[in-house]
């Protein structure tokens, strides 16, 4: 006989509006790119889910990591991801002759507006948040003055206290990290402006991943490393749990004796079907009852 076990899985997981965007722009346009004489090319993963890139290169996408790959300007069409691209290298497609797909999510754009309009005025943008993410960089790209990226209990910029300031936020960082970055900045410089800019989709999969953490023996985090709000969600998670994240549902392992209830949440750009292929492969070790948050 199965052993029980009950299992908690979160209303909020699966895609938020802007994968669902993407992934719709870039469909129809592989649909009509035979006819158009088109190929259409992904300057890195426009979105960050392994199973779905490889769907989407199957039908036809191909990732390159440089525009200069496109052999042929005048036939191709770029995507522009989901987390948006740095100007320099949209202004140099463009030149190219190249055409662009622009997929970026409306929430990252409304960001790269806010960082755009507060430089304009001769201030300095700081958008708390990862310094290698794309989606940062991308929207520090549209600072036309001098900019950084920061996290809490880093060095902070050596601008001096009057310099004028306007923080921005990268979209899926959690309120604690918005909040202990800011705190630490307006402490450094006397003329602050802020901009809570994040996805309210994500924070309230992020709360809910809180919520669910605190009741049960393991958290499940399906979703890419490479996904940075899946990785927000695990590290939410991790605060409070045994967590695991994984991408696909071969990752899964023998729970321990002692789990007895288990939680399941996912990162924006993971399918449900990989969510339901991993209840699926714990139905057949266990007798589940099923719980909510």
């Amino acid at each position: 006989m199965k052993p029980p076990l009950t299992l908690i899985v979160a209303r909020q997981a699966g895609f938020c509006f802007g994968v669902t965007r993407v992934i719709k722009l870039i469909s129809e346009a592989l649909e009509r790119a035979a006819e158009d004489g088109q190929t259409i090319f992904g300057l890195g993963w426009p979105i960050h889910n392994t199973r779905l890139v490889h769907e989407l290169e199957e039908k036809g996408l191909k990732i390159i990591n440089d525009i200069g790959e496109i052999a042929n300007p005048q036939k191709a069409l770029l995507v522009i991801r989901a987390h948006g691209e740095q100007r320099p290298v949209l202004e140099r497609a463009l030149a190219a002759g190249i055409k662009l797909l622009d997929a970026t999510c409306p929430l990252v754009a409304r960001i790269r507006e806010r960082a755009a309009a507060e430089s304009a005025e001769g201030r300095r943008v700081i958008c708390i948040g990862s310094a290698g993410h794309p989606e940062v960089q991308g929207i520090l790209s549209c600072s036309s003055n001098i900019s950084s990226a920061f996290l809490a209990h880093q060095p902070l910029p050596s601008w001096g206290r009057e310099t004028p300031v306007s923080i921005v936020t990268q979209s899926t960082i959690t309120e604690a990290t918005f909040k202990a970055a800011l705190a630490e900045l307006a402490a450094c410089f006397d003329d602050v402006r802020s901009f809570d800019l994040r996805c309210n989709a994500v924070e309230k999969r992020q709360a809910e991943a809180g919520k669910m953490a605190e009741i049960v023996d393991l958290m499940l985090v399906v979703g890419s490393q490479v996904s940075a709000n899946s990785c927000h969600l695990a590290d939410i998670c991790r605060a409070k749990v045994a967590t695991i994240q994984l991408d696909e549902v071969g990752q899964l392992k023998e729970f321990k004796p002692h789990i007895r209830r288990v939680g399941i949440t996912a990162g924006s750009s993971t399918p449900l079907s990989i969510v339901r292929e991993i209840i699926g492969k714990i139905e057949e070790k266990y007798t589940i009852n099923y719980e909510e948050v």
